[in-house]
């Protein structure tokens, strides 16, 4: 063998280490990239769900307090309308 091909047998395994390497290293820091927006995406969907979810509790809270007052109101003041007209009967 010549100096030039023993050379070239030697050179073209350290570029395909070489090659492999770099494919790798970006490979890694895309993979990285990638897993970090979309953790931040979640992190977005999940605060925005939370929001929806927080308004929808508070509307229902809100209705549920309003039938109460209906429910528990309206026979009071019924009663305490009466009641000055039952005192009046009874003088």
């Amino acid at each position: 063998m010549s100096e030039d091909r023993k050379k070239m047998v030697l050179l073209i395994p350290i570029m395909a280490l070489a090659c492999a390497s770099v494919v790798g290293l970006a490979m890694f820091v895309l993979y990285h990239i990638h897993i970090a927006e979309v953790r931040a995406s979640l992190g977005a969907t999940a605060q925005s769900d939370a929001g929806l979810i927080t308004a929808i509790i508070a509307i229902l809270a809100l209705l549920i307090g309003m039938v109460l007052y209906v429910r528990i109101g309206n026979p009071m003041s019924e009663q305490l309308e009466t009641q000055p007209r039952d005192l009046q009967k009874e003088v």
